[in-house]
Protein backbone atom coordinates (compact mmCIF):
# COMPACT_ATOMS: atom_id res chain seq x y z
CA UNK A 1 0.00 0.00 0.00
CA UNK A 2 1.32 3.42 -0.88
CA UNK A 3 -0.27 6.80 -1.06
CA UNK A 4 2.40 8.34 -3.27
CA UNK A 5 3.97 10.35 -0.47
CA UNK A 6 7.16 9.57 1.39
CA UNK A 7 6.74 8.38 4.96
CA UNK A 8 8.23 11.30 6.86
CA UNK A 9 7.04 10.35 10.35
CA UNK A 10 9.05 7.20 10.90
CA UNK A 11 10.64 4.24 9.20
CA UNK A 12 9.26 3.30 5.79
CA UNK A 13 6.42 0.81 5.56
CA UNK A 14 7.52 -2.67 4.63
CA UNK A 15 5.78 -5.94 4.07
CA UNK A 16 6.77 -9.49 4.70
CA UNK A 17 6.67 -12.11 1.95
CA UNK A 18 3.39 -13.98 1.68
CA UNK A 19 3.58 -17.13 3.83
CA UNK A 20 2.45 -20.59 2.75
CA UNK A 21 -0.86 -20.06 4.54
CA UNK A 22 -1.45 -16.81 2.61
CA UNK A 23 -0.73 -14.47 5.51
CA UNK A 24 1.52 -11.40 5.41
CA UNK A 25 2.35 -8.36 7.52
CA UNK A 26 2.78 -4.71 6.65
CA UNK A 27 4.67 -2.82 9.33
CA UNK A 28 5.38 0.89 9.90
CA UNK A 29 2.30 2.13 8.04
CA UNK A 30 1.64 5.76 8.85
CA UNK A 31 -1.83 7.21 9.35
CA UNK A 32 -2.97 8.34 5.92
CA UNK A 33 -5.30 7.60 3.03
CA UNK A 34 -4.30 4.68 0.78
CA UNK A 35 -5.25 2.82 -2.37
CA UNK A 36 -4.38 -0.84 -2.38
CA UNK A 37 -2.06 -2.29 -5.01
CA UNK A 38 -0.86 -5.86 -5.24
CA UNK A 39 2.34 -6.43 -7.18
CA UNK A 40 3.48 -9.66 -8.76
CA UNK A 41 0.08 -11.21 -9.38
CA UNK A 42 0.72 -14.26 -11.57
CA UNK A 43 -0.71 -14.40 -15.08
CA UNK A 44 -4.25 -15.77 -15.13
CA UNK A 45 -5.19 -14.16 -11.80
CA UNK A 46 -6.55 -10.74 -10.88
CA UNK A 47 -7.22 -8.74 -7.72
CA UNK A 48 -10.84 -9.66 -6.98
CA UNK A 49 -11.42 -8.31 -3.47
CA UNK A 50 -9.60 -6.49 -0.68
CA UNK A 51 -11.47 -5.87 2.57
CA UNK A 52 -10.39 -4.58 5.96
CA UNK A 53 -12.84 -4.18 8.81
CA UNK A 54 -15.74 -4.78 6.41
CA UNK A 55 -14.64 -1.89 4.17
CA UNK A 56 -14.09 -2.56 0.47
CA UNK A 57 -10.63 -1.20 -0.27
CA UNK A 58 -11.05 -1.46 -4.05
CA UNK A 59 -13.98 0.95 -4.30
CA UNK A 60 -12.44 4.02 -2.68
CA UNK A 61 -9.34 5.22 -0.86
CA UNK A 62 -8.95 3.73 2.59
CA UNK A 63 -8.13 5.89 5.63
CA UNK A 64 -5.67 3.89 7.71
CA UNK A 65 -5.31 4.60 11.40
CA UNK A 66 -2.84 2.74 13.58
CA UNK A 67 -5.50 2.70 16.29
CA UNK A 68 -7.93 0.83 14.02
CA UNK A 69 -5.75 -2.15 13.11
CA UNK A 70 -7.40 -5.24 11.70
CA UNK A 71 -6.87 -7.93 9.15
CA UNK A 72 -6.70 -7.20 5.47
CA UNK A 73 -8.29 -9.94 3.37
CA UNK A 74 -7.02 -10.06 -0.22
CA UNK A 75 -8.72 -12.43 -2.67
CA UNK A 76 -7.37 -13.19 -6.12
CA UNK A 77 -9.79 -14.22 -8.84
CA UNK A 78 -8.89 -17.17 -11.04
CA UNK A 79 -11.07 -16.52 -14.08
CA UNK A 80 -10.21 -13.12 -15.60
CA UNK A 81 -11.90 -11.78 -18.71
CA UNK A 82 -10.27 -11.43 -22.12
CA UNK A 83 -11.05 -8.96 -24.88
CA UNK A 84 -10.11 -9.28 -28.51
CA UNK A 85 -11.01 -7.31 -31.56
CA UNK A 86 -9.94 -5.38 -34.59
CA UNK A 87 -9.28 -1.70 -35.17
CA UNK A 88 -9.65 -0.10 -38.61
CA UNK A 89 -8.76 3.30 -40.01
CA UNK A 90 -11.45 5.67 -41.34
CA UNK A 91 -11.01 4.15 -44.82
CA UNK A 92 -11.64 0.64 -43.46
CA UNK A 93 -8.01 -0.54 -43.69
CA UNK A 94 -6.52 -2.36 -40.68
CA UNK A 95 -4.98 0.05 -38.16
CA UNK A 96 -1.47 -1.37 -37.86
CA UNK A 97 0.46 -0.75 -34.60
CA UNK A 98 -2.40 1.33 -33.16
CA UNK A 99 -2.50 1.69 -29.40
CA UNK A 100 -5.57 0.06 -27.82
CA UNK A 101 -6.34 1.04 -24.23
CA UNK A 102 -8.94 -0.35 -21.86
CA UNK A 103 -9.74 2.23 -19.16
CA UNK A 104 -11.85 1.33 -16.12
CA UNK A 105 -14.93 3.49 -15.64
CA UNK A 106 -13.79 3.73 -12.01
CA UNK A 107 -10.51 5.47 -12.90
CA UNK A 108 -9.28 5.32 -9.35
CA UNK A 109 -8.02 1.80 -10.08
CA UNK A 110 -4.80 2.30 -12.09
CA UNK A 111 -4.13 -1.44 -11.86
CA UNK A 112 -7.13 -2.07 -14.11
CA UNK A 113 -5.85 0.00 -17.04
CA UNK A 114 -4.73 -2.30 -19.86
CA UNK A 115 -2.93 -1.35 -23.06
CA UNK A 116 -1.69 -3.20 -26.12
CA UNK A 117 -0.96 -2.58 -29.81
CA UNK A 118 -2.66 -3.96 -32.90
CA UNK A 119 -0.88 -6.39 -35.22
CA UNK A 120 -0.53 -6.24 -39.04
CA UNK A 121 -4.23 -7.13 -39.40
CA UNK A 122 -5.37 -4.48 -36.92
CA UNK A 123 -6.17 -7.23 -34.41
CA UNK A 124 -5.54 -7.12 -30.67
CA UNK A 125 -6.02 -9.24 -27.56
CA UNK A 126 -6.03 -8.06 -23.95
CA UNK A 127 -5.92 -10.79 -21.29
CA UNK A 128 -6.06 -10.91 -17.51
CA UNK A 129 -8.84 -8.35 -17.13
CA UNK A 130 -10.72 -7.98 -13.86
CA UNK A 131 -14.51 -8.01 -14.33
CA UNK A 132 -16.11 -4.57 -14.48
CA UNK A 133 -17.11 -1.60 -16.62
CA UNK A 134 -14.53 -0.23 -19.05
CA UNK A 135 -14.16 2.16 -21.96
CA UNK A 136 -12.15 1.03 -24.96
CA UNK A 137 -9.99 3.57 -26.81
CA UNK A 138 -7.61 3.38 -29.76
CA UNK A 139 -5.22 5.91 -31.29
CA UNK A 140 -2.59 5.92 -34.00
CA UNK A 141 0.04 7.43 -31.72
CA UNK A 142 -0.16 9.11 -28.35
CA UNK A 143 2.39 10.11 -25.73
CA UNK A 144 3.24 7.13 -23.52
CA UNK A 145 0.79 6.72 -20.63
CA UNK A 146 -1.18 9.86 -21.54
CA UNK A 147 -4.34 7.77 -21.10
CA UNK A 148 -3.82 8.09 -17.32
CA UNK A 149 -4.44 11.85 -17.66
CA UNK A 150 -8.16 12.53 -16.98
CA UNK A 151 -8.09 15.69 -19.14
CA UNK A 152 -6.69 13.73 -22.11
CA UNK A 153 -9.22 10.90 -21.77
CA UNK A 154 -12.15 13.31 -21.37
CA UNK A 155 -11.59 14.61 -24.91
CA UNK A 156 -12.09 11.11 -26.37
CA UNK A 157 -14.60 9.62 -23.93
CA UNK A 158 -17.63 10.15 -26.20
CA UNK A 159 -15.90 8.12 -28.95
CA UNK A 160 -14.94 5.25 -26.67
CA UNK A 161 -16.77 1.96 -26.69
CA UNK A 162 -18.36 1.05 -23.34
CA UNK A 163 -17.60 -2.57 -22.45
CA UNK A 164 -18.96 -4.66 -19.59
CA UNK A 165 -16.80 -7.67 -18.74
CA UNK A 166 -17.93 -10.54 -16.55
CA UNK A 167 -15.63 -13.06 -14.94
CA UNK A 168 -14.34 -15.42 -17.64
CA UNK A 169 -16.02 -13.54 -20.49
CA UNK A 170 -14.24 -13.17 -23.85
CA UNK A 171 -16.16 -10.70 -26.04
CA UNK A 172 -15.03 -9.22 -29.34
CA UNK A 173 -14.89 -5.48 -30.00
CA UNK A 174 -14.34 -4.02 -33.47
CA UNK A 175 -14.11 -0.26 -33.93
CA UNK A 176 -12.51 2.65 -35.78
CA UNK A 177 -9.36 4.35 -34.63
CA UNK A 178 -9.84 7.71 -32.91
CA UNK A 179 -8.28 10.71 -34.65
CA UNK A 180 -6.11 12.82 -32.36
CA UNK A 181 -7.57 16.19 -31.41
CA UNK A 182 -5.21 19.15 -31.63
Amino acid sequence: MWNGLPNTTGPPANSSPVAADGSFRIDNVRNSEYLIAVNGIPSGLYLKRAVIGGQDMLAAPFLFSANAGGNLEVVLGTNPARLQGRVVEAQGRPAVAAQVVLVPVQRLRNDRYKATSTDLNGSFTISGIAPGEYRLFSWDAIEPFSYFDPDFIKVYESQAQLIHLDEGSAPTADFKIMPLVD
